[in-house]
């Protein structure tokens, strides 16, 4: 049964990383075909972007609630991936239509640029936020889902992001090196399509076969439900063993107070600021992809090819990290809320040091390429993965440890499981709004590029010291057992 479990747990990451791979070649070939719809500059990318975040974070937030509702997440789940491939199969049909509209208005009216601009991020909205809205409420159902059925729902809640996001980076690296070059965007649509109906239809099943939630056992019982007896053991009662006799005669010990017997939730306020530090920490992380992608454009050269490198790096970091903080940090921690400051202030170092790399990116590659094994275009390729690692790698797994970390945090306690995850991916997705467009549009004008590095890296510090300062006086605060 316990196989059985781990096998079925599997089975669900594995959903969710073939569910972030099609997520993330969807995101580049819609944003492919928007860019020849409105244009390809800097301000459509970034407004087809917002667009796709802003439905990312409204779905995370309104379908966790659904998930709390739902006695089959699981066939939730797969109705939501069944959606997202129906509308991408249709993408190339409603983006026609909206090039008529866009054309239409253009020509009866000549707006000027800002006019321009806000019909751009109306029409994007209108196409992005149906299929994003469903991708947003992933995570919170599958999180419910996973919850209901194991401990630590944190950890599982880690498990999954780390799957999507590992995901993403087979995503980002299929779509920028593979399969646009080699299908086209037509071709790329409907394998992504395809795949996302594949995943949904799997899910749904697994999901029908289970049954309803409240019908099926969990995989990984505390303890103290195992020693419960059925009916059935009840009406037949097995002789006890003689080492049952004797721990049945060792002195029971004192009941621990409920502060130390169970994790207490947090307190609304605390919360909040949680969500807060989230949405910083979302902010921050966007605003260091502009700005590392900004740096490294001049050391990678400024090919399609570049900008794939360097976000497969930042995904992957994010990835090991998570996968890194569910298995062997969250299982260890006892504050979430102390550990999730510390992170935050370390990924202000980490990037720091990352500065001081980036100054001495040549060097590096003049080593690197004395010991290439192999030349041509994979050579190429190689020498960039390797300069976008040595930047990013350490402070992206930062970055991928805080999040598991902050929702275990907000998920202490007895508390509404898809709810709260919905509101931390929320949080963390609407930071990564802001940041990206603050990073592009107000500090790189006003601030240029290192000053608006040290920017970022002085706000996660803050952050970092704000929230190590309340889990500390959380402690100091907190009532002592009765002797």
């Amino acid at each position: 049964m316990k196989r059985l479990g781990r096998s079925y747990r599997l089975a669900v990451l594995l959903f969710f990383i073939t569910s972030g791979a099609t997520g993330l070649v969807l995101e580049v070939v819609w944003t492919r075909i928007l860019g020849t719809v409105f244009g390809n500059t800097v301000y459509a990318a970034a407004t087809v972007l917002t667009a796709y975040m802003l439905g990312l974070a409204l779905g995370s937030a309104y379908l966790g609630r659904v998930a709390d509702r739902s006695r089959r997440p699981l066939v939730l789940y797969g109705c939501l991936e069944i959606g997202v491939g129906l509308y991408a199969l249709l993408f190339p049909l409603l983006a026609t239509l909206s090039l008529g509209v866009y054309a239409w208005f253009y020509r009866s009216f000549e707006p000027g640029f800002a006019v321009l601009n806000v019909v751009r991020f109306t029409l994007s909205l209108l196409l992005l936020l149906p299929p994003t809205l469903l991708m947003g409420g992933t995570l919170p159902v599958l999180g419910r889902h996973l919850a209901s059925r194991h401990r630590q729902p944190g950890r599982q809640v880690g498990y999954l992001y780390g799957a999507n996001t590992l995901g993403a980076v087979a995503g980002c690296f299929l779509a920028g090196f593979v399969l646009l070059e080699a299908m086209g965007v037509g071709g790329t649509l409907s394998l992504a399509g395809g795949a996302a109906l594949g995943v949904g239809g799997l899910a749904t099943a697994l999901g029908l076969l289970r049954g309803p939630e409240d019908e099926s056992p969990t995989d990984e019982t505390p303890k103290d439900e195992t020693s419960a007896a059925t009916p059935s053991q009840k009406a037949t009662p097995a002789r006890p063993s003689k080492r049952r006799r004797k721990r049945k005669k060792r002195p029971q010990p004192a009941a621990k107070p409920a502060s130390t017997a169970a994790p207490q939730p947090l307190s609304p306020a605390t919360f909040r600021l949680v969500l807060v530090a989230l949405g910083v920490t979302g902010f921050c992380s966007l605003a260091y992809e502009v700005l590392c992608t900004r740096v490294l454009i001049f050391v990678l050269s400024t090919s399609v090819y570049s900008f794939a490198t360097m976000l497969t790096a930042f995904l992957l970091g994010i990835a090991l990290g998570s996968f890194f903080s569910s298995r062997f940090l969250l299982p260890r921690i006892g504050r979430p809320l102390l550990w999730f400051g510390v992170i935050e202030v370390l990924i202000g170092v980490a990037f720091l040091g990352s500065m001081f790399l980036l100054a001495n990116l040549e060097r590096i590659d003049y080593w690197l390429a004395a010991k290439m094994p192999f030349g041509g275009r994979w050579h190429l390729v190689l020498a960039r993965f390797y300069d976008a690692l040595a930047v990013l790698l350490v402070p992206t797994l930062l970055m991928g440890m805080a999040f598991p970390i902050a929702t275990a945090a907000c998920l202490r306690g007895n508390v509404p499981v898809g709810r709260r995850v919905g509101q931390a991916y929320a949080a963390n997705t609407v930071g990564c709004v802001f940041g990206s467009f603050a990073a592009g549009f107000v500090l790189l004008p006003l601030l240029g590029t290192d000053r608006s590095l040290l920017t970022v890296v002085a706000v996660n510090m803050a952050i970092g010291v704000v929230l190590v300062w309340q889990a500390a006086g959380r402690k100091v605060a907190s009532p002592s057992p009765a002797r």
